[in-house]
């Protein structure tokens, strides 16, 4: 099948738009200056539970924990773009029902737009790192068991170790009462 040339920006921007709203695993959206929500696709509602018409023209905080927005990580990462062009972040942030949701993004900043804006694509990375939450606790379980191991071997072995020493002083105790015994 030979390929489609897209030639007119009309269509060109018909067709990025059905792609960016057919997505659904991420939250592809654009942001102002100031951090406010300009777009929306399905992909955010799916992953943070906002309609478009809900979030449109909210801040960007709305979702961030209040840890981080007492930190101004919202500001701190929209500067990072702005200086470096993008800025990658793993964090949590908070779903409309108010559960937490452990996200992965990147925000770039649009600088050849008029007026300039960010863009930002996160993906719910909730059971994921749910899974390298468990590893990690199996894992720390796993070496304390190791080190009560250790400790339970090296009581066991000094133990030992002292019964072999014991039964040594108590035959050679045994062997000079003998020869006590037969000299007299």
């Amino acid at each position: 099948m030979a390929a489609v040339a897209i030639e007119h920006p009309d269509h060109r921007d018909q067709l990025y738009d059905l792609f960016v709203h057919s997505v659904k695993d991420f939250a592809i959206f654009l942001l102002d200056d100031g951090g406010r929500i300009l777009t929306w696709n399905e992909g955010g509602h799916r992953v943070l539970g906002y309609t478009e018409a809900e979030i449109k023209d909210r801040h960007l905080s709305i979702f961030y924990t209040p840890e981080d927005n007492a930190e101004s990580v919202v500001e701190k990462e929209l500067k990072t773009a702005k200086e470096t062009g993008c800025a990658s972040d793993d964090r949590w942030l908070i779903h409309k029902d108010g559960r937490r949701v452990w996200v992965s993004g990147v925000t770039v900043w649009l600088h050849n737009t008029e007026p300039a804006c960010y863009g930002k694509i996160i993906r719910d990375q909730t059971e994921a790192r749910k899974k390298e939450e468990r590893i990690e606790t199996l894992n720390n379980s796993l070496h304390e068991k190791i080190r009560e191991l250790e400790r339970f071997e090296d009581a066991t072995v000094g133990r030992e170790l002292r019964m072999i020493e014991l039964k040594r002083e108590m035959e050679r105790l045994t062997e000079k009462v003998r020869m006590l015994e037969s000299k007299q």
